[in-house]
């Protein structure tokens, strides 16, 4: 399946899986981990990842990444038990980013960077992709996984 751009892919997920049902799923497929792994989710996998993560009962997930999940405010009242690194952009439309990054910050586990980049900087068919966010950030995941 191939979308035009990040605002089709998105309309086609909310349409016709849902948060709902996609954290199902990857609650299911992180009970299944056989080894050491680290979930990294970008908008709505960033949402799914923060959701299920209080819950992971898994010993083999050392850490997680959630970029720039705007939905994220709709779930404040969660409290990762495994370590959760939130990126928000610089800002966001639906909400105030450095609002959402006070609360999350005080929580156990979470560590919130806010950076100088777009929603979406990160994907290629985003019209907010940066190529030098692109590469800083890739770079600073590959050093933080190590």
């Amino acid at each position: 399946m191939a979308f035009i751009d990040e605002m089709e892919a998105y309309e086609f997920f909310m349409n016709n899986i849902g948060i709902q049902n996609y954290s199902q799923l990857l609650k299911e497929l992180v009970s299944r981990v056989t080894k050491p792994s680290i979930l990294i989710g970008f908008s709505v996998g960033a949402t799914t990842i923060w959701r299920i993560s209080e819950n992971i009962d898994s010993d083999l997930i050392r850490h997680s990444f959630c970029f720039y999940s705007s939905q994220i405010r709709n779930y404040t009242s969660v409290n990762p038990c495994i370590a959760t690194e939130v990126i928000f952009p610089r800002l966001e439309p639906k909400f105030s980013v450095p609002e959402i990054s006070g609360l999350l910050a005080k929580k156990k586990n979470v560590k919130v960077h806010t950076i100088p980049y777009l929603h979406g900087f990160m994907n290629k068919l985003s019209k907010n992709f940066s190529q030098d966010g692109y590469r800083e950030y890739t770079k600073w995941l590959g050093s933080s996984i190590r």
